[in-house]
């Protein structure tokens, strides 16, 4: 075999793909709405999913703001990317949230969360 044919096999060798069929990841416990209280600096309140897959693929997370209790528009929060997240307490206010949960090929967003800011938990 010449050097011409050699190359040409290793060309065409290494186009070969393999594929893989996944499955989306799935969300067993979504965010739940959280009332605290303004200026509230207890990490343990906050926002957190619970996720899974199936052939146990990497789940990635990211955190959004809705304007509204619905997924769209949200905005994206910059370095939301773990499972909980930590909202902003500082202002007296209504907050909703959501987060997509990721795994290669699949996004699967969790229900909106609503976040109660209030001066009081007293009622």
């Amino acid at each position: 075999m010449n050097l011409r044919a050699i190359l040409l096999l290793l060309l065409v060798s290494s186009c070969t793909y393999e594929y893989h069929f996944s499955s989306p990841p799935k969300i067993i416990q979504h965010p739940a709405d959280l009332w605290v209280l303004k200026g509230d600096t207890n990490s343990s309140n906050c926002l957190s999913v619970i996720a899974t897959h199936p052939e146990d693929e990497i789940i990635t997370y990211q955190w959004y703001m809705a304007s509204e209790n619905d997924e769209t528009p949200g905005i994206e929060i910059q370095g939301a990317t773990l499972d909980a997240f930590v909202p902003d307490k500082s202002n007296i206010d209504t907050a909703f949230y959501f987060v997509v949960v990721s795994s290669p090929g699949y996004a699967v967003g969790s229900n909106v969360a609503r976040v109660f800011v209030v001066d009081s938990l007293e009622k």
